[in-house]
């Protein structure tokens, strides 16, 4: 950038026909923030990038670039990084609970890699975590991988974009049982499997049932390109299923669009799980989310 010069607010050394200092935007709201921006009436524009923080709440300014104090030109952009909490948290204790649950605790707090190991074990069922890299209680990295040491049984396979008898196929062929529930979708062809639980790579029982979630078509009467738009408010307001967040819960709102602007509140499904916008996000994947990312997960669908 070209940020060349700073000022104090004391006596600030730009010319106010063409440049400003910056505003001390750190701790706020994102919507704050730019109401800062916008109340300077120089033409300010925010853009935004994620970034960890051990001081600043998820979803607050922890960083401006430039920084409070710098001149900025009329017209200029200020970079807003935004919380997303700290990068090391403690790993919660997910020894002795199943695979699909320790995936929801470990994704509740950030951790969005995990590798499944399966061991043999004669005292625990199919799926049940017998122990964790890094060990329950220590630190771990949120970029980082944590390993799961799981009890063996079926993997589950990925059955999401899949023709509905195909998915079905694939879990006989796995030794799984199907269940269907069908719901509209304006984006999805009629009869695609847009949404599985338990989600793929689940250590599962053989015989175990997973739930598909098939679109019907779309809502009659509808427009899908009008939920296309960037920007749109077509998912605001949705609610998850049918609330209750079990595996019948059908999928209502639309599935999660990387170039799409979402906005706090709105709903999205996204392999399988419904997920909440905290607040401005674009671009970045719901299972990549967590306790501290923009996005909060509301079960599966």
């Amino acid at each position: 950038m070209s940020w060349s010069s700073f000022c104090s607010w004391d006596s600030c050394s730009s010319d106010p026909k063409t440049s400003s200092c910056c505003p001390d935007l750190v701790g706020l709201s994102v919507e704050s923030a730019e109401d800062e921006l916008e109340s300077l009436e120089y033409g300010l524009r925010p853009s935004y990038e994620e970034d960890y923080s051990d001081d600043v709440e998820p979803g607050a300014v922890a960083v401006t670039d430039p920084a409070a104090g710098a001149v900025v030109e009329r017209g200029s952009r200020v970079l807003f990084s935004i919380s997303v909490g700290p990068r090391y948290v403690e790993i919660p204790d997910v020894v002795g609970e199943s695979e699909a649950e320790a995936r929801d605790l470990l994704r509740a707090v950030g951790f969005t890699s995990v590798e499944i190991v399966q061991e043999h074990s004669s005292e625990h069922d199919p799926g049940t975590v017998l122990s964790s890299t890094p060990e329950v209680g220590e630190e771990g990295d949120r970029e980082g991988e944590i390993t799961l040491n799981v009890s063996e049984g079926t993997l589950v396979p990925s059955l999401v974009g899949m023709a509905r008898a195909d998915a079905v196929s694939a879990l006989e062929g796995s030794r799984l049982r199907a269940g269907v529930v069908e719901t509209p979708d304006d984006t999805a062809p009629e009869g695609e499997v847009i949404g599985q639980d338990p989600e793929p790579g689940t250590i599962a029982a053989e015989g175990r049932e997973v739930v598909l979630t098939v679109s019907s078509g779309p809502v009659e009467g509808s427009d899908p390109e009008e939920s296309d738009v960037e920007g749109g408010d077509g998912d605001a307001g949705s609610e998850p299923g049918s609330g209750d967040g079990g595996p019948n819960a059908v999928c209502s709102g639309q599935p999660w669009k990387e170039h799409k602007v979402y906005d706090d509140g709105d709903v999205v499904h996204y392999e399988g799980r419904f997920y909440e916008a905290r607040w401005w996000v674009r671009g970045d994947p719901p299972s990549a989310s967590g306790e501290w990312g923009p996005w909060a997960d509301q079960g599966p669908c």
